[in-house]
């Protein structure tokens, strides 16, 4: 029995270390990956893009899945940088990090970083609209991955606890959005 579960480990591991290696060197690093209602940002190698944004709720795709692509597409700029786009034709592998939703306040424009700063930390992701020119006590929509609710509301909780005036409710499950 022992035996059997070491193998498993090493089983494990080989797998995901053959993963890491595929996407060590992709052909392009950064893409824009255009999904049926929604765009995020990726990773191609081949016929395959890893997601490295948070797609919408609706769109049926989650961070870190693993989607088979076509193109390029077409083009289009990402800051001052022109980029490729390809179109989304399939999921290849679900990541099953689940996303979740809440409404921040946040006071000053250096909180957005510290709050993608929370996420990155734990290997996770964060999307929140940010501009330097918005409203600072307009609650605004975004979007988190965590392995749990509880760990969403932990990391949440954490990055109001370090700022003045930084303020989040209504955390709850992706799909709670649909349901509205």
């Amino acid at each position: 029995m022992k035996t059997m579960m070491t193998f498993d480990k090493i089983k494990t591991y080989c797998k995901n270390w053959k993963e890491k290696r595929f996407w060590r060197n992709p052909d392009h690093y950064l893409v824009a990956i255009v999904l049926e209602n929604d765009q995020v940002y990726g990773e191609v190698k081949g016929e395959l893009a890893i997601l490295t944004n948070i797609p919408k709720p609706t769109s049926g795709y989650f961070y870190k899945d693993i989607v088979k692509v076509t193109g390029p597409i077409g083009k289009q700029f990402f800051r001052d940088e022109e980029i490729y786009e390809f179109k989304a034709v399939g999921i290849f592998r679900k990541s099953n990090l689940p996303t979740f939703t809440f409404d921040a306040i946040l006071p000053k424009s250096q909180d957005y970083f510290y709050l993608m700063d929370e996420f990155k930390g734990e290997n996770l992701q964060v999307r929140y609209k940010w501009s330097p020119n918005g409203n600072p006590t307009v609650w605004e929509k975004g979007y988190c991955t965590a392995n749990s609710l509880k760990e969403a509301e932990k990391i949440l909780e954490q990055f109001v606890s370090k700022g003045e005036g930084r303020r989040i409710k209504n955390i709850n499950h992706w799909d709670y959005e649909i349901g509205k």
